[in-house]
């Protein structure tokens, strides 16, 4: 199957933790594109993003002058992606990047158009709402 998640990661002081992630997220097959917003980092994540050898077919660089929030960054990125499925992954690693293919099975398997996340469910599917 081709690629198809892009994934936008909100980034704000996270030096340490940023190319764990970016590594991690780049050795799944599925995973179409990266898009990391920058958000005005303090510690010196800005620079290394910038300098960093990332590959420009996968990952593209949304740099803010500022810090205008989580919020902000993640509408940025929304505004660049290209796969056919979205997820948001934080670069602290505070979400495991292993959970985002069972995230997006049910999505491509017609059941759900939405799903969404928790790190205090129980990895199940709790219940599914629909709208008309």
């Amino acid at each position: 199957m081709e690629p198809y998640l892009s994934i936008v990661i909100p980034v704000f002081n996270e030096k340490d933790t940023v190319f764990k992630v970016i590594n991690k997220i780049l050795s799944m097959d599925f995973v179409k594109e990266i898009i990391i917003v920058e958000d005005g980092s303090t510690d010196g994540t800005s620079d290394i993003l910038k300098e960093a050898p990332l590959d420009k077919e996968r990952v593209k660089l949304i740099f803010h002058e500022g810090n205008l929030g989580k919020g902000r960054s993640l509408r940025d990125g929304f505004k660049k992606i290209s796969g056919k499925i979205i997820a948001t992954q934080d670069a602290d690693l505070e979400y495991n990047p292993d959970e985002l293919k069972k995230l997006t099975l049910p999505i491509l398997n017609g059941i759900a158009k939405v799903v969404y996340g928790s790190r205090f469910s129980e990895k199940k599917i709790l219940r599914r709402l629909f709208f008309a």
